[in-house]
């Protein structure tokens, strides 16, 4: 079995789309015009800027990866009706932030380029989008729109597959969020998807859990046409021959199934190629390759002398995996009454050797002779006779992967995920996956449920979900958790058993959450997950495990509570992305100061507030303290923040010190100050530039050193 990858692109197009598998449907039913403004600040050459929040629509990156020197190229495409007179877009990583100015724009997309050199090492986020219209530039934070959008400069960021995949237009699918095309320009090809979308018909997406992956390839198309005889054509049996394996084969548990094309050619720049239809070939292998193929059946009818006739399987020289899967198709097939040409190894086929090199075995199916009248009439010349090739091909796959049918499979505990883009997907159960890793898909709603269980009693379980928090009521045997067609991820989870089975079993889950990975294993109730950090659950396992025995897993850390967050107004950039717990805000390296600042409390244990003040170019130390993400400092003005004091207050002051070190104009970071202590300069006239916040238990000690937080002259 396979586990998931995010499909990568080299030299092409990664077009990540928003939300949910009615993007671009109901992007003709909002009123992309409803901006909601929330605050305002100015460019260094004293253009207004107001933050919104408005309708991107996607963002595409066209290297996901690159070595420099290298340029990146990003499109996005924003709106339906409005005018900008220009645009920008920041990027952002952990050493600098940049501002990358528009290249080109053609009605609702926007490319920007960027040069990166060897100075510019990082992992980048876009963060901003900004437009200028009526001479006011408007900014629109992307991580509020839960798009983020990353590359790697000379890095290759944790998401990022080797794989390289080239899909064409037909190989588009509304329902993916992370959608290919061929093209070396970005607005072109963005343009293209967006007028396509609708029109496409084939579903195409990488493996979502750990069921066998199988590719079903029709031989040849309509622009790689195959032989034709006794009224038959073969690309057009062969994708009916598919068509009924795949419907088979889904009546079995633990199994997706694929076809490489639909009616059309998939990769029409083949067609009319010396040697297109092996390139061709090539691709669909590459293609079932991204989505973590175990085996691939190319369907074909065969062609001779008009003596000739009967079925026969080729597989690779030497594969005994391939040997042993063409046996059983073939078995299948003879069983139909089909003279029985054998199965042979061959070395010769693209099909063949590509699946090979790929690490999974590829065979070619050759059904019969549509240069046979009597192949012809018995085995291919109506749909019914097509359905049972296509049926006898399922069976042996069948018995090849030792698959079972749906109502076979019964798991002790069994469970089942509604992912975005890919809406609910097959169940499994007993500690396996289900959701997506590395694809960045939130979960959005589960249903769970116990089987064959030995004893009476059931199974509860509720969700943390975005906006909405945890549900007020439990869930229990197959009801859903969480929610559908709101684009609503869910944060955390808690299950736990009822009546019997609470007394014989624990049951633990373990959930995989955006940024963390896979936290430890939590049981009976305790929360799974993240709070505070507006984080998705992306994947989860759950497992029945009886009453004395050992956890599947670590179960230190199931649960991450954000303590404190902040976020900072840079100057150029406007605010930034909200941190967390000691993660960095701001800029270093690019000598851009703070401007403000907002602080607040999350997931609080006790009660109390924080509170801050700033000393501000100009003004000083604020003569007020803010309070709970306040607003510090100044907007519009282009004052620096020199200093900062930070402190608890209630029973959060008893329980926990406020720890806060800066970067400071020519110091660089500071050491850390704690609980109103003052941190950063006073009469240098030197700027903040980055800031790192977090809480610590009353008697812990420092995240470091405490010397020299604060320089006055």
């Amino acid at each position: 079995m396979k586990n998931s990858v995010k499909m990568i692109v080299s030299f092409m197009l990664m077009i990540s789309l928003m939300f949910s598998n009615i993007m671009f449907v109901s992007a003709l039913d909002e009123n992309t015009n409803n901006e909601v403004s929330t605050q305002e600040e100015t460019t260094d050459d004293g253009v207004e800027i107001e933050e919104v929040e408005g309708k991107v629509n996607y963002v595409a990156i066209e290297q996901p990866y690159l070595k420099t020197p290298e340029t990146q190229k990003i499109a996005v495409s924003f709106g339906e009706d409005i005018e900008a007179d220009d645009a920008k877009i920041v990027l952002e990583s952990e050493q600098k932030t940049i501002t990358v100015p528009l290249k080109e724009k053609k009605d609702n997309l926007y490319l920007f380029e960027q040069d990166f050199n060897d100075e510019d090492t990082g992992i980048y986020t876009v963060t901003h989008f900004k437009y200028l219209q009526g001479g006011r530039y408007k900014s629109i934070l992307l991580d509020k729109e839960d798009i983020h959008p990353v590359f790697g400069v000379n890095e290759k960021h944790d998401e990022y597959k080797d794989e390289a995949v080239t899909y064409s237009d037909d190989q588009i699918n509304s329902d993916d969020s992370i959608v290919v095309c061929q093209s070396t320009n970005a607005i072109d090809t963005a343009k293209q998807i967006e007028n396509s979308l609708d029109e496409l018909s084939l579903a195409r997406k990488s493996s979502i859990n750990d069921n066998y992956v199988v590719v079903l390839d029709p031989g040849h198309d309509s622009g790689h046409t195959g032989a034709s005889g006794n009224g038959i054509r073969d690309e057009v049996a062969t994708l009916k021959i598919a068509q009924y394996c795949k419907q088979e084969l889904e009546k079995y548990a633990g199994v997706e199934v694929y076809l490489t094309r639909g009616e059309t050619c998939p990769y029409p720049e083949t067609v009319g190629q010396y040697k297109g239809n092996i390139a061709d070939i090539k691709k669909r292998v590459e293609w079932a390759k991204s989505i973590n193929a175990d085996i691939f059946v190319s369907i074909h009818l065969n062609s001779g002398s008009s003596a000739a006739q009967g079925v026969e399987v080729y597989y690779q020289n030497g594969s005994s995996d391939g040997q042993n899967l063409a046996q059983k198709i073939q078995n299948e097939l003879a069983g139909l009454g089909i003279h029985n040409r054998g199965i042979k190894a061959n070395n010769g086929y693209a099909v063949i050797t590509s699946s090979t090199q790929h690490g999974f075995p590829g065979i070619i199916v050759e059904h019969a002779f549509v240069s046979n009248n009597s192949d012809a009439s018995k085995y291919l010349n109506s749909d019914s006779k097509l359905q049972k090739l296509g049926v006898a091909d399922a069976n042996g796959i069948v018995n090849y992967l030792n698959l079972k049918t749906k109502d076979e499979t019964k798991y002790n505990i069994a469970y089942q995920t509604h992912v975005q883009t890919y809406g609910w997907i097959g169940a499994v159960g007993d500690g396996m996956t289900s959701g997506t890793i590395g694809q960045s898909k939130r979960l959005e709603s589960i249903k769970l449920s116990l089987q064959n269980q030995p004893y009476s009693g059931g199974i509860q379980y509720r969700t943390h979900i975005q906006t909405y928090g945890w549900e007020k009521d439990w869930k229990s045997n197959g009801a859903m958790s969480g929610t559908i067609g709101q684009s609503k991820r869910l944060e955390a989870i808690q299950i736990q058993l009822t009546g019997e089975m609470a007394k014989h079993y624990d049951v633990y889950y373990q959930v995989h959450a955006q940024q963390f990975g896979w936290l430890d294993w939590a049981k009976n109730g305790e929360s799974a997950g993240t709070a505070g950090y507006s984080y998705r659950l992306e994947a989860i396992k759950v497992q029945l495990v009886a009453k004395g025995s050992s956890a599947p897993g670590a179960t230190n850390n199931p649960f991450k509570t954000a303590q404190i967050s902040y976020q900072t107004h840079v100057q150029t950039y406007g605010w930034q992305a909200i941190k967390f717990d000691g993660k960095t805000a701001g800029t270093t390296g690019v000598s851009k100061r703070l401007e403000g600042i907002r602080v607040e409390l999350r997931n609080q244990s006790y009660a109390g507030s924080v509170q801050y003040r700033t000393h501000v170019q100009t003004y000083g130390w604020e003569k007020n303290w803010k309070v709970n993400d306040a607003v510090s400092g100044t907007s519009g003005q282009s004052k620096r923040l020199e200093a900062i004091q930070i402190q608890l207050t209630g029973e959060m002051a008893k329980h926990y010190d406020v720890y806060y070190r800066v970067h400071a104009q020519q110091f660089g970071w500071l050491g850390w100050a704690k609980n109103g202590e003052s941190a950063g300069t006073a009469g240098y006239s030197y700027r903040l530039e980055g800031i790192e916040v977090r809480l610590v238990p009353k008697g812990e000690a420092a995240p470091g050193s405490t010397a020299n937080s604060f320089h006055q002259r």
